[in-house]
């Protein structure tokens, strides 16, 4: 993607972004356990709290699937939200997990992150496996992502002096290596093909065909209105019956 490309996606990059801020402050809704699909943990990415996703899994529960959405990850709130190192969200995600499965008593669960989520789920799933967490392994069926950046993203060098979870996302952090071995779980990867924040090119880990959505940026799959939220639920469902869930 060039210079001049880039340079212009940012407008409405800006209005996403403030669409999400004012989403932050949002009530995080809640669904019952009573539909016949599978059930989705929505995990949002960085300076999120789980209420953004909000629009998203309204949709996806009107489709006939069961929607769960984690507690605020650390550090602060709002749009501070969801700053802190991946793997201390990460470790927040599994008690989330254990929690949603004792709660509603459940058999299996997808996960579904957008941005730094997606990297937050397969490290989750990562520590799981290193640590035997079979609790956790044999719950989890397989994991969504829409704008994630496996392959990081330059505006991160930037934000990393000020914004720790920007250390593990700019190109060539370690982490990403580490990320990028539990490729296996993604079962579809959702590639905003408009956007500014994240290189389309950087959306997807290598061995991984990604879907792109025409002309969404960074934040388009949960804030960009009800066309591109129920493109963006079609997909999802799309995925979740060809894996027969």
């Amino acid at each position: 993607m060039n210079l001049m490309q880039r340079i212009s996606r940012l407008p409405s990059f800006l209005v996403g972004s403030t669409l999400q801020t004012r989403a932050t402050f949002d009530k995080l809704l809640s669904f019952p356990q009573d539909q016949k699909g599978a059930t989705l943990m929505f995990v949002p990415g960085a300076f999120c709290t789980s209420s953004v996703m909000n629009p998203l899994m309204r949709k996806v529960y009107s489709m006939g699937y069961n929607v769960v959405a984690p507690a605020d990850f650390p550090y602060y709130v709002g749009p501070l939200a969801n700053m802190a190192p991946l793997e201390q969200c990460a470790r927040s995600l599994l008690k989330d997990i254990l929690w949603a499965k004792h709660e509603r008593n459940l058999k299996s669960l997808w996960l579904l992150g957008h941005s730094n989520g997606g990297l937050i789920s397969l490290l989750a799933l990562d520590i799981a496996e290193k640590e035997g967490r079979k609790d956790v392994l044999n719950l989890i069926k397989g994991v969504i992502t829409m704008g994630t950046p496996f392959k990081g993203t330059d505006v991160a060098i930037l934000a990393q002096v000020a914004v720790p979870c920007c250390k593990d996302i700019k190109p060539g952090a370690a982490i990403l290596d580490r990320i990028a071995l539990k490729k296996d779980w993604v079962k579809l990867s959702l590639q905003s093909a408009g956007d500014f924040l994240v290189p389309p090119e950087n959306q997807y880990p290598d061995g991984i065909t990604p879907v792109p959505m025409k002309g969404f940026n960074h934040m388009d799959f949960y804030v960009g209105g009800d066309e591109k939220v129920t493109l963006t639920a079609n997909k999802i469902k799309e995925c979740l019956d060809e894996n027969n869930t």
